[in-house]
């Protein structure tokens, strides 16, 4: 595998008195080495007991139904926040870094290279929340301080380019956290989808010809609230999203809804009190094969950390209800 080489981009320093991620949940406007190596484990997705590590997850030992902190290791002043994205193979890990004062942000990551883990390495400063295509060759992201553009940076022989606007849609705008699908369906949020309902809805692309746009999902997905911050599995059975708009057990919350034929979804169920907390959790994302969940957890933003919880036991039960 060819080593990812380090993307180019240039640090946003915008001071915002309200953080970003809490202006998109709560609907407001708003280079360094590698850091050493961790030792080699077994194979990506083996089974193993709750106590032994995994490779696909930079070896760290995987939870049970009780959520537990997923250590990603920053630089000073840094800590890790928002959503991640894992390749496909499970020798990529992609992570955000933010200081604790918001000014400053970068996409870093890990690799499994040489019989061992290697990382955090930095990829792309100035920008957040990345995540990947279907097929692993295109990194969808945005840059700090304009949560309302979609970038993209394409796999090269040697690493990633450098950071455009997306290219394959005609107004890379007002959309947020663009995700693909298994059908080549897109989904994002968007501010001005047609028949939206809120703040921002979570939305999927319609082509027309050569234009196109952002048509909301309707309820009882979206609210007249904030449906900003979400991840959509890639078979398109469910969505886990943040909510601060719905009640719940904190300033926002954890959902999922569950796809029901090809265009209506479930009532959003809430993920529990063993997840959400009086705080804010944001930044869901969940592993290929639905064992796992990560999110971002915080009381105040002054400080984020990154959870994993096993999920596909919860994910089936609510998905019984």
């Amino acid at each position: 595998m060819n080593r990812l080489s380090t993307g180019t981009g240039r640090l946003c320093r915008l001071a915002l008195v309200v953080p970003l991620w809490a202006s998109r949940l709560l609907g407001m406007d708003g280079p360094r080495e590698a850091a050493g190596n961790l030792p080699a484990g077994p194979a990506y997705l083996e089974e193993a007991p709750s106590s032994a590590p995994i490779t696909g997850y930079i070896d760290q030992a995987p939870p049970g139904p009780t959520p537990r902190l997923f250590e990603l290791q920053t630089r000073e002043r840094f800590f890790a926040s928002d959503r991640i994205a894992i390749s496909k193979d499970g020798e990529e890990l992609y992570f955000t870094e933010v200081t604790s004062t918001w000014s400053d942000t970068n996409i870093r990551y890990y690799e499994y290279a040489d019989d061992r883990w290697n990382g955090p390495l930095d990829l792309f400063a100035g920008f957040l929340g990345p995540a990947l295509s279907v097929d692993g060759r295109t990194m969808y992201f945005e840059r700090y301080g304009d949560h309302k553009t979609c970038w993209q940076s394409k796999r090269t022989g040697t690493g990633w380019s450098a950071p455009t606007t997306c290219t394959d849609l005609p107004d890379p705008k007002d959309k947020h956290y663009r995700q693909d699908t298994d059908s080549g369906r897109i989904y994002a949020s968007s501010e001005d989808a047609l028949k939206g309902l809120g703040r921002m809805d979570i939305s999927t692309y319609e082509r027309s010809g050569v234009n196109g746009a952002y048509r909301s999902l309707g309820s009882p997905l979206n609210s007249p609230g904030n449906e900003g911050d979400f991840y959509v599995a890639r078979d398109e059975a469910f969505i886990v999203f943040a909510s601060p708009h719905r009640g719940g057990f904190g300033g926002a919350d954890l959902f999922v809804s569950f796809r029901e034929g090809d265009a209506s979804w479930s009532e959003p169920a809430n993920l529990g009190a063993t997840i959400n907390t009086p705080g804010f959790e944001f930044g869901p994302y969940v592993t290929d094969d639905r064992k796992f969940l990560f999110y971002s957890s915080s009381s105040d933003f002054t400080r984020v950390d990154i959870h994993w919880v096993r999920f596909d036991s919860l994910l089936e039960t609510l998905r019984k209800r």
